[in-house]
């Protein structure tokens, strides 16, 4: 908590992506991974008191960097995925409503709808320091 009402922490997400690129005859010219990490900063604003489930809204800011694993291709041209999936970008989101459940004073769980890249709606394990 930075004030009574607010607090701030630090997002961390990882997604692996498997895909599949076809031509326009359904023919596989290429498949393989796509990652993607996020990691950024959320800063709530909590709506009021309750020693069991903690309401709030916020924002988050962050880097998303998108990479490429192991890519397997029928042609011998440029990869789309390499191509398209090798880049960061900034993202920022709206957190219109979230909560999290405390299991104990310093653990809990939370879940949360997100306006904005990169995820819609989220849930993980807090840790209060």
């Amino acid at each position: 908590m930075l004030t009574e009402r607010f607090s701030g922490g630090i997002i961390a997400a990882y997604q692996r992506i498997d895909v599949k690129v076809a031509d326009s005859l359904n023919q596989l010219v290429e498949e393989g991974q796509i990652n993607r990490l996020y990691i950024g900063f959320r800063g709530m604003w909590h709506h009021g008191p309750n020693e069991k489930v903690d309401l709030y809204s916020g924002f988050k800011f962050g880097v998303v960097r998108f990479s490429t694993g192991e890519i397997s291709t029928t042609r011998q041209t440029i990869s789309v995925l390499e191509d398209r999936n090798n880049r960061s970008r900034y993202s920022l989101g709206i957190i219109p409503i979230g909560a999290r459940f405390l299991i104990t004073q310093e653990i809990g769980a939370h879940f949360q709808v997100s306006i904005g890249a990169p995820t819609f709606l989220s849930g993980g394990i807090n840790h209060s320091f």
